[in-house]
């Protein structure tokens, strides 16, 4: 028996867009055409691929003591205001280090977590406002390793 990976594709409409569960399996994709694709409205695209037994690979993991995070590739938009706003000193080096596996002291994490409360202010009411979701999920976790004085050790695809 032969084993073909798993490909789904997962349309999300751009904020502007009322958000629907478009997803696309390989035989579908196959079937496509550029030119059906052509006059599709503007999304992004995720992909996953996975094997028999295994799951899907997040584009950044973060641990302290028993805590876990992550941001995943399709979450990596929370960025694109921070990118050389020096507004985001601490998350712009985030940006940076993105693929680096950076370690983030518990004073950054403190220094993370008011840029990420100036930058849901920011977002709120804009195309970009889907990212505060993000926010919301990820701040308790820098705050909580600020509170217990812990260093944070992040894993990178």
């Amino acid at each position: 028996m032969r084993t073909e990976p798993i490909f789904l594709l997962k349309l999300i409409p751009l904020a502007s867009q009322k958000a629907h569960n478009n997803v696309l399996n390989y035989r579908s994709l196959r079937s496509l055409d550029s030119q059906k694709l052509r006059f599709c409205l503007p999304v992004s695209l995720i992909v996953r691929c996975s094997f028999k037994n295994h799951g899907t690979i997040m584009a950044f993991d973060m641990y302290h003591g028993s805590e876990k995070a992550c941001i995943e590739t399709h979450e990596e938009s929370l960025f694109v205001p921070v990118n050389e706003n020096p507004k985001y000193l601490c998350l712009g080096w985030l940006l940076a280090e993105l693929y680096n596996s950076p370690r983030i002291p518990p004073e950054k994490s403190n220094i993370i977590v008011h840029e990420l409360i100036a930058l849901r202010e920011e977002l709120l009411g804009t195309e970009l406002s889907y990212v505060t979701r993000t926010i919301d999920r990820i701040m308790p976790f820098f705050s909580k390793a600020y509170i217990l004085k812990a260093e944070i050790k992040c894993v990178s695809d």
